[in-house]
């Protein structure tokens, strides 16, 4: 098996979060667990568990460099340990998060983080975004629950 940063095979809490850097903002973390449950459960999925670790830009440059052999920065790695239930990870980086809401957003980093973390939850259900296709799917999809969250938030 491929060695993954923060594996923990015995899960704990269905969604847990670990803050390596701070947000700015409170983060409701009930709401948005269950906001992802239920969008696991919509694309037929199952969840064991997923961390979501917030971090800086140079932490998760240092992961994509280890273990994807990339040298950029990005706003989030998800790490799927297997598929059905879901068991993964989900490293996000707040400096990207905070940069790319000023950039293409209108500057609401809880907007931005939203989509980043449904992007990589759909990551951990199979979607891909490499090819054209597989992006604009990915995008309808977290869109469909983007408007979920609004809701509840």
């Amino acid at each position: 098996m491929t060695e993954f940063p923060n594996y923990q095979p015995d899960g704990g809490k269905t969604i847990h979060f670990e803050y390596l850097k701070p947000l700015p903002f409170s983060l409701a973390e009930d709401i948005v667990s269950q906001w992802l449950l239920d969008s696991c459960h919509a694309e037929s999925r199952a969840v064991l568990s997923i961390t979501v670790v917030f971090c800086s830009d140079p932490y998760l440059q240092e992961i994509n460099s280890r273990y994807l052999d990339k040298e950029c920065y990005t706003d989030i790695i998800s790490f799927p340990y297997q598929n059905n239930p879901i068991e993964g990870d989900l490293f996000v980086s707040i400096d990207r998060v905070i940069e790319n809401a000023r950039e293409y957003g209108n500057g609401e980093v809880k907007q931005e983080l939203y989509r980043v973390l449904i992007h990589g939850v759909l990551h951990l259900c199979g979607y891909e975004d490499k090819e054209d296709a597989d992006r604009q799917q990915m995008t309808k999809q977290e869109d469909l629950y983007l408007q979920k969250i609004s809701i509840l938030s």
